[in-house]
């Protein structure tokens, strides 16, 4: 009996894309939580005992979490994200979680309390270290005596009890969310506010850390060419 040799074809275009799509669904996940991690120096200064604020950072948002026009990321987002298109591997974010750690100190030997404050899209930043103690537990404030040295704050923030919704409702209102190279339209706010004691002047330094807990979703297809 003559054998008989089969020659394989290659495969035609949409097929290849399908089998593009398919590996990229092997490798990644279609929906997955992962850690982004961003800190940066921040100075304010309280002039004669005034309440000072640091302007607002973004708690729900790791496209533009300080407001910079997207210019301060998180380490590894275009990794999971893509630059500003969205383009691999994934589209879509929802932050779930953030732990903010705050750590700095005053060269003046002065009393003055530091204070760190969240809040949701229908609340407002407070107006008096009186008000951030008033938003436990969304606020907390410490005084610190004169030459006491590093002060230091942290606060872990489950966000969809900050935004007063269960986790599914939190997750299914999209505007918490945001796609790649965007900025959720509802914002969850974190503050820190430094105030001196009464006539004093007071400049605090120091440092902001947040790990954010992140969900990535709508894994990007592979482009049809």
């Amino acid at each position: 009996m003559q054998n008989v040799f089969r020659v394989k074809t290659p495969r035609n275009r949409r097929q290849r894309v399908r089998d593009g799509r398919l590996a990229i669904r092997e490798t990644f996940p279609g929906r997955v939580v992962v850690p982004l991690h961003i800190e940066y120096e921040v100075t304010v200064t309280s002039t004669t005992g005034a309440f000072a604020s640091l302007t607002q950072f973004q708690l729900n948002d790791v496209y533009d979490p300080t407001g910079s026009g997207g210019t301060r990321r998180p380490r590894y987002y275009s990794s999971i994200f893509g630059a500003d298109d969205g383009t691999a591997p994934y589209g879509h974010f929802h932050v779930l979680r953030a732990h903010v750690r705050l750590t700095g100190a005053s060269n003046d030997a002065k009393v003055y309390s530091v204070g760190m404050e969240a809040w949701n899209d229908e609340g407002s930043t407070a107006d008096s270290m009186a008000e951030v103690r008033e938003r436990a537990p969304w606020g907390q404030v410490v005084m610190v005596p004169a030459q006491s040295g590093i002060v230091k704050l942290s606060q872990s923030y489950d966000l969809a009890k900050l935004s007063g919704r269960t986790m599914a409702d939190y997750l299914a209102e999209d505007t918490y969310g945001a796609d790649a190279g965007a900025s959720p339209s509802k914002v969850l706010g974190w503050k820190f506010h430094v105030q001196a004691a009464a006539a004093q002047t007071v400049t605090f330094t120091g440092l902001v850390e947040v790990d954010f807990e992140v969900e990535a979703s709508q894994l990007v297809d592979v482009a049809d060419s």
